[in-house]
């Protein structure tokens, strides 16, 4: 794949809602196989779940670093579906 037609797709993910849910969902299958790897028993709704929780739920912690422009997230499936 070329640079320029992942520079398209990303910019297609961003406006094509059907592909981006497609992509979300195929991170969180991958991300449950990891874990099945490495032992863990988890399912994609299970980890779609849990980084919506995520993303609606800070700590004060997270909010005093958002408001630096700071935040990390470890895991967020949801921010730019190819990073």
């Amino acid at each position: 794949m070329s640079s320029e037609d992942l520079h398209a797709f990303r910019r297609r993910v961003q406006i094509d809602s059907k592909l981006h849910e497609e992509l979300k969902r195929a991170r969180a299958e991958a991300t449950t196989a990891v874990g099945a790897s490495a032992g863990f028993t988890f399912t994609a709704d299970e980890v779609l779940a849990s980084v919506e929780e995520a993303s609606t739920e800070l700590s004060d912690q997270q909010m005093e670093a958002v408001a630096g422009g700071l935040l990390e997230m470890p895991f967020a499936l949801d921010d730019d579906p190819l990073q």
